[in-house]
């Protein structure tokens, strides 16, 4: 497929990371299909016809002092093989020796324990961001074997396929985001995960159910909001793990889980990213 799409360059002055994680999630609601970090910042692709210049000049990054002068540049990319241009520059992740998250067009690998196949297109989740890594990266410590698993904000499907192997039961995955909800069917279907039921909606439409393990990588407030559907969703003596948020805010995290029925175990940390571990009180 060739179309013509505008590529913004953004060159982020102070805090940089941050920036770019902050620019990311605000671009991909306002139509931002994919993103390439940058030593100097991010690059952002968009469709030519759907470019918006006042849109872009209201990111945060250009209001708040915080990141300095930042400043972006835009130019026209003509007629480009999008599915080559990622081929080029998607890069297979690895998780330890514990799991090795690739793309098709890279080689299969026996040097890990578990693989898994994401095709790299617009979804959030491919393994390159802290907070997929961190949340893969912990399943390791949990039991799956048989539980009943809930992915929120499922993204690729990339963490209920890494249940699934993991030798999960029944797996439901939740995504509000149709482009999210296609790519995680593909993907499922591309790794041959025959246990997982992909629903596209909010926490709401697997009220009344019970799950064993619950998974969440989206963002603080959305998971604070989401604390007493948690309490309820999970069983007693079950997991919740979450991430999406910075070490900062980690002891509110702690606290408000507290408030709903979950106690701590503990985090990881990269790159200032957290993901924390709960067990549901009995």
């Amino acid at each position: 497929m060739y179309l013509a799409y505008i590529e913004v360059d953004i060159t982020i002055k102070k805090n940089r990371i941050k920036g770019a994680d902050i620019s990311i999630a605000e671009l991909g609601s306002i139509g931002y299909e994919s993103f390439l970090d940058t030593d100097l910042g991010v690059k952002a692709y968009i469709r030519e016809d759907l470019f918006d210049s006042t849109q872009l000049n209201n990111l945060t990054i250009f209001r708040s002092r915080e990141f300095g002068a930042s400043s972006f540049n835009t130019h026209v990319i003509k007629d480009i093989n999008w599915n080559k241009k990622w081929e080029s520059e998607y890069k297979a992740v690895s998780i330890y020796d514990f799991c090795h998250i690739r793309s098709s067009f890279h080689p299969a690998s026996s040097d890990y324990q578990h693989e898994i196949v994401i095709e790299p297109k617009m979804s959030f989740g491919t393994g390159h961001h802290e907070t997929t890594w961190l949340m893969a990266a912990k399943m390791k410590d949990i039991n799956f074997k048989d539980k009943t698993v809930l992915d929120v904000g499922c993204g690729t499907g990339v963490l209920s396929i890494l249940a699934s192997l993991l030798q999960a039961g029944d797996i439901t995955a939740i995504d509000i985001d149709r482009w999210a909800f296609e790519n995680s069917k593909d993907n499922l279907q591309l790794n041959n995960i025959k246990n997982c039921n992909i629903l596209q909606g909010n926490i709401s439409a697997v009220a009344g159910n019970k799950y064993n393990i619950i998974l969440a990588n989206i963002t603080r407030n959305i998971n604070m909001e989401y604390l007493a559907e948690y309490k309820s969703l999970c069983t007693p003596g079950g997991h919740l793990l979450l991430s999406g948020f910075y070490l900062n805010d980690l002891e509110i995290i702690k606290k408000e889980a507290g408030l709903h029925g979950f106690s701590y175990i503990d985090y990881s940390t990269k790159n200032n990213w957290v993901s924390v571990l709960f067990l549901r009180q009995e």
